[in-house]
């Protein structure tokens, strides 16, 4: 079902298209469905039967299932970027708490909220800056003798500085600002990413309606900080980590436990 509906979904990477399929499908579904799986164990000839909900919410945001930051593990705390519950003044609010953290987890499996750059400031004593957004300025047919108008977002620091292990979660679902701000925490070593490529897709949003359907591109090209390419390709973790059906069977969020696994190895170091 999925490769016949891959030819009509546009995607910059195949783990992305793969996602938006999977929301496509789960849309045909009533609210609070359940779909029954088959999931045969690649090691036995086990079929397990398992019932999940569907949910049809496009997933650039999380659920709400958890608060917007909470201790996972013995001063370590995860902050959901992707939360509708986040807020700015909340995490002033724990500003203190954070300073004093063994490490901090922040999730950007999707699209985080727009002060998220704000949160990079903590992690830095200097001002750092997006790559270059380039809008290109054409002048001759054919594509010919192209020049760019480029602009970069800054970060700029600020107190009190939070110096502790950061770790960064992502997966296909970060796509766009959350790309922004994925490849300025590489390019200035912020912190560790762990999970799995991001969705490749960066730059403004044009949309085009026509009368059958509409459809998107962006006008910009967008480099990762270093000069290389991002489109089709996206911000590559530093740990690479996808969950695995047992994980998903047993409820575990396995990139998280990763997270915290990497923290605490580090801290006894």
């Amino acid at each position: 079902m999925i490769n016949k509906k891959s030819k009509y979904v546009s995607a910059s990477t195949p783990l992305f298209k793969n996602k938006k399929i999977s929301y496509i499908l789960a849309s045909s579904f009533k609210k609070d469905s359940i779909i029954n799986l088959e999931i045969q164990d690649g090691k036995t000839a086990n079929i397990k039967n398992v019932s999940i909900s569907a949910n049809t919410e496009f997933g650039y945001y999380k659920q709400d299932t958890t608060e917007y930051i909470q201790e996972v593990d013995s001063g370590i705390y995860y902050i959901n970027q992707t939360s509708r519950k986040a807020r700015f003044r909340d995490f002033k609010k724990n500003i203190n708490t954070l300073k004093e953290a063994n490490g901090i987890i922040i999730d950007i499996r999707g699209y985080p909220k727009y002060f998220t750059d704000k949160i990079i400031g903590y992690f830095t004593q200097e001002t750092i800056y997006s790559a270059n957004f380039m809008t290109p300025i054409t002048t001759y047919p054919n594509r010919k003798n192209i020049n760019y108008k480029v602009d970069s977002s800054k970060i700029k620091a600020r107190k009190p500085y939070i110096n502790t292990k950061i770790v960064f979660l992502t997966n296909e679902m970060a796509i766009s600002y959350a790309e922004t701000i994925l490849d300025i925490v590489k390019y200035y070593k912020i912190g560790k990413i762990i999970g799995a490529p991001t969705a490749g897709t960066n730059g403004d949003i044009t949309k085009v309606k026509l009368p059958i359907y509409s459809f998107y591109y962006t006008g910009l090209k967008v480099l990762k900080h270093n000069g290389s390419r991002l489109y089709g390709i996206g911000i590559e973790p530093d740990i690479v980590i996808t969950p695995t059906i047992k994980g998903i069977i047993e409820g575990k969020d396995e990139v998280l436990e990763r997270a915290v696994e990497y923290i605490k190895t580090e801290t006894e170091k």
